[in-house]
């Protein structure tokens, strides 16, 4: 009977996605032994592809003697852009404001500082879902903003996901299994089922050239890349027989 609880006490935790450590527990009696009893494994599972959404935050920086008239020009110049956004077919629904800020500039001398106007910052965040033509759209936004556009930042992402992350799930449950089945080979057990599961999914921009190579005709260049989808499965098999 000591025997056989202490085979049942096997666990076996995976010490990160890559190795692993087999730890026997033969002071585990009872329900002990059978809550902690087990092969503990990560899998993972990772798939690559291309973004199909783009987002891009865009604006106006307009600096004038008075917050009246650097608010005219701001709202104006800003009013063009969200235009332009449109007219090159982002839905409206896709544009929504950032920052609306308003601040005093100042020139600082031995004197002390002076006043000497204000600025007036106006951006949106645009989500562009036509990523071949992100560099005409965003020129033709720049066009209307003029010399007081700002471009404070891009980003990818994936609208609808769930087809990769069923491929890199079922990917990370061959790979846990797997792990598994040569833990339980290796301490001499038989392995069971799986009786706790967990998952964790990342996303994460990989280097790789993604998109196609059409001619963007003179527009500013946009390169996707590809971004990986990342499923994590940590599994707790039983040991059965």
């Amino acid at each position: 009977m000591k025997v056989r609880l202490a085979v049942l006490a096997v666990v076996v935790a995976l010490a990160g996605a890559c190795g692993g450590e087999t730890v026997v527990n033969p002071g585990s009696t009872g329900s002990d032994a059978a809550s902690t009893a087990g092969i503990a494994v990560n899998g993972v599972g990772v798939v690559l592809g291309a973004p199909d959404t783009m987002t891009v935050t865009i604006g106006v920086q307009v600096t004038a003697d008075t917050v009246a008239e650097a608010t005219e020009v701001a709202a104006s110049k800003a009013s063009a852009l969200i235009a332009a956004l449109e007219s090159a077919g982002v839905d409206e629904h896709d544009v929504q404001t950032a920052n609306f800020s308003i601040y005093p500039q100042y020139d600082y001398s031995a004197r002390g500082q002076r006043l000497v106007g204000f600025t007036v910052v106006n951006s949106v965040v645009a989500k562009l879902r036509a990523i071949d033509d992100a560099g005409r759209t965003i020129d033709a936004a720049v066009a209307a903003g003029g010399d007081e556009t700002i471009v404070q930042g891009i980003g990818f992402s994936v609208e609808d996901d769930a087809t990769r992350l069923e491929t890199a799930r079922a990917a990370a449950w061959s790979d846990a299994k797997a792990k598994a089945q040569q833990l339980a080979d290796l301490a001499g057990v038989e392995l069971g089922a799986a009786i706790r599961i967990s998952e964790s999914v990342q996303y994460s921009n990989f280097d790789g050239k993604g998109g196609t190579d059409a001619d963007t005709g003179g527009s500013t260049p946009i390169q996707p890349g590809q971004l990986s989808s990342t499923v994590q499965l940590s599994v707790l098999y039983a040991i059965s027989g």
